[in-house]
């Protein structure tokens, strides 16, 4: 069973040219959302890359639970990055920090409706592939007991 469960963690660690992934988090657009969505990691050299997610905000409003759609387009440089995430309520120019599959940013969410459920002003988020939160527990279920 062991090597079967190692033999899955490898696949899923496996980086290729590009590797699309699921990814959850936390972002303030002006109010607390919870975000889900794909994302496409392309490494164009050794240091350049860009990132393409696209995903929904689910965030209270009015009464009522919404979801917004989102697309974020990013060019990084070793580990820092710089995109912009437009939904059709605003537009977010950010910059951030983080790995292919964990990632912060901050940034300033510009509405481009009047009656927006995004607030103008400062954005925050942090971005997770969720496979990362299973790996710790599979990887100490691999592994010898700790001692």
């Amino acid at each position: 069973m062991k090597k079967v469960l190692f033999f899955l963690l490898l696949l899923a660690c496996n980086r290729g040219y590009t590797q699309l992934s699921i990814v959850t988090g936390y972002d303030y657009i002006g109010r607390n959302t919870f975000h889900t969505g794909l994302a496409a990691d392309i490494d164009i050299s050794e240091h350049w890359g860009a990132l393409l997610t696209t995903g929904v905000h689910l965030t209270g409003y009015e009464g009522s639970t919404r979801g917004i759609f989102e697309a974020t387009g990013a060019i990084s440089y070793n580990r820092i990055f710089a995109g912009a995430t437009c939904t059709p309520y605003s537009v977010i120019p950010k910059i951030g920090v983080g790995q292919k599959d964990l990632y912060l940013y901050v940034g300033y969410a510009i509405p481009t409706k009047d009656h927006s459920p995004l607030d103008k002003g400062i954005a925050v988020g942090v971005n997770i592939n969720p496979l990362y939160i299973v790996m710790l527990p599979l990887a100490l279920i691999i592994g010898d007991p700790l001692k």
